[in-house]
C-alpha cells in the first residue's frame, strides 16, 4: 500500500491532498526520471504540502493558533528529519517526542525519502537538502506570526518569507537524485548554480500560478 493511502484515510484532508494532484505535479517536474525515483520525489512533494497544513491551516490543525506549539513542532520536525537523514545522532532527551512525530501520517510520507537519499546521496548533498528544509520550516514561523498578529508585511518582508515557504529550493535539492546525474558536490556550491536556483525560485514563486 502506498504511504499516502496508509497515512490519510478518507477525509476532507485526504480530498484536499488528492485535489492537489501530486502525480501531475511530480510528472511535470520530473518527466524523464525512473518510476522509483519519481515516487520518492512525489512523496517529498506530498510531505511538503501536508506538513505546511500542520502549521498553516486552521481547518486541519490547531497548531496555527499557538506560536509556542508551532515552534515546538518545527523544532522536533527538524531534529527528526536530520536524524532520519543520518546527519547527526538522535537527541536522547527528546527521543520520545521525536518518535511521536515520526509516527504521524505526515512524517511517514518522509520516511521513504530519507531512506532513498541516505542510500544515494553523500553527506554533503544531504546537508544541502537539510539547509533548504530548515529555510522552508523557518519561514513558515514567520508566516505564522503574520497570521497570528495580522501584521501587514512590506514587499521585502513578504518576498523573504515567500523565498522559503515556496519550498522550490527543497525540490531543486533532490534533482541530482531524480536525474541520476552524479554531479560532484562542488557544482552545487558554485555561485553560478546558486544564481540559477535563485532565478528558478523567482520564476516559480512569483510567476507560476
Amino acid at each position: 500500500m502506498h504511504p499516502f493511502n496508509r497515512c490519510f484515510p478518507p477525509s476532507k484532508r485526504r480530498s484536499k491532498l488528492v485535489a492537489a494532484d501530486a502525480g501531475l505535479f511530480g510528472a511535470s517536474w520530473w518527466p524523464n526520471v525512473s518510476y522509483e525515483r519519481l515516487l520518492v520525489a512525489t512523496n517529498l512533494s506530498l510531505w511538503l504540502f501536508a506538513w505546511d497544513d500542520e502549521v498553516d491551516s486552521a481547518e486541519f490543525s490547531t497548531r496555527i493558533e499557538s506560536l509556542k506549539d508551532g515552534r515546538n513542532f518545527r523544532q522536533i520536525t527538524l531534529e527528526w528529519i536530520r536524524s532520519s537523514l543520518k546527519l547527526c545522532p538522535s537527541n536522547d532527551s527528546r527521543m520520545e517526542e521525536q518518535m511521536s512525530v515520526s509516527e504521524t501520517p505526515i512524517m511517514q510520507l518522509f520516511t521513504p525519502v530519507a531512506t532513498a537519499l541516505t542510500e544515494h546521496y553523500s553527506t554533503a548533498q544531504r546537508e544541502t537538502l537539510m539547509s533548504q528544509i530548515e529555510l522552508f520550516v523557518g519561514m513558515s514561523e514567520v508566516e505564522q506570526r503574520v497570521q497570528l498578529y495580522q501584521d501587514l508585511p512590506s514587499i521585502d518582508e513578504y518576498w523573504q518569507r515567500r523565498w522559503g515557504t515556496s519550498a522550490v529550493l527543497v525540490v531543486l535539492s533532490i534533482h541530482d537524485f531524480t536525474l541520476e546525474t552524479g554531479l560532484p558536490h562542488s557544482i552545487f556550491t558554485h555561485p553560478y548554480l546558486k544564481t540559477l536556483w535563485d532565478e528558478t525560485n523567482v520564476i516559480i514563486s512569483v510567476y507560476v500560478p
